[in-house]
């Protein structure tokens, strides 16, 4: 159930992304955007009550139109090259983290939510942490 309604969703505010395209409906704007009648006649889940896209890229477009599409991918190809500069034992974990988080930013949460971005941030944080550590015994030589 919750999946066709992610699809009903994703279906409406894909059709709002097109009605403007570049320069989108503003911030925090997607719950309020139209739901037309012919679309809500083939929705079994979806009603005229608005609701977040359930897709963090998706918002982005919809909501901040191109160019927020765009500086979300920058964002994500900067952290893709972050990953590569962790000591080489930690970057299968390092891409791990970055395609759980791509998997989840994909199918829930509004890009505004708090929550979501302090565990982005610990993970970062932590990340860190392991890489310095890791690099410091292998400077030593101890095994890392």
């Amino acid at each position: 159930m919750s999946g066709v309604a992610r699809l009903e969703i994703w279906d409406y505010m894909t059709a709002r992304v097109f009605e403007h395209p570049i320069r989108g409906w503003g911030l925090l704007n997607a719950k309020y955007l139209p739901i037309h009648p012919d679309e809500l006649a083939r929705y079994s889940y979806t009603d005229a009550r608005g609701i977040y896209p359930h897709n963090q890229w998706l918002e982005l477009w919809v909501e901040l139109g191109a160019l927020g599409a765009a500086l979300g991918l920058v964002l994500a190809v900067l952290l893709l090259r972050r990953v590569r500069l962790l000591p080489e034992c930690l970057r299968p974990f390092g891409y791990a983290a970055f395609a759980s988080a791509m998997t989840v930013a994909s199918v829930n949460y509004e890009v505004t939510t708090d929550s979501w971005w302090c565990a982005l941030a610990a993970s970062a944080v932590l990340f860190s942490i392991l890489g310095r550590l890791v690099a410091g015994a292998a400077a030593d030589g101890r095994a890392a």
